[in-house]
């Protein structure tokens, strides 16, 4: 399993970090392509998303299904 976060260290993008964990290490990327790729990427992943509504609406139909 591995997760990124972009780390943010004031306004310039040029000091953000990718921060990658995995079960046994840890990565840090700081080449714009890195960035961009994950900057890309979360920008998927927030557009495939449900709202706030939307997912409490899931959430209680798997609920009902579960019973």
């Amino acid at each position: 399993m591995r997760r990124a976060i972009t780390l943010r260290f004031g306004q310039e993008v040029a000091s953000d970090v990718v921060y990658l964990e995995t079960f046994t290490d840890a990565d840090y990327l700081d080449s714009p392509e890195a960035l961009r790729a994950y900057n890309r990427l979360w920008g998927r992943l927030q557009a495939a998303a449900l709202g706030p509504a939307e997912s409490r609406r899931l959430m209680l139909r798997i609920v009902g299904e579960m019973k």
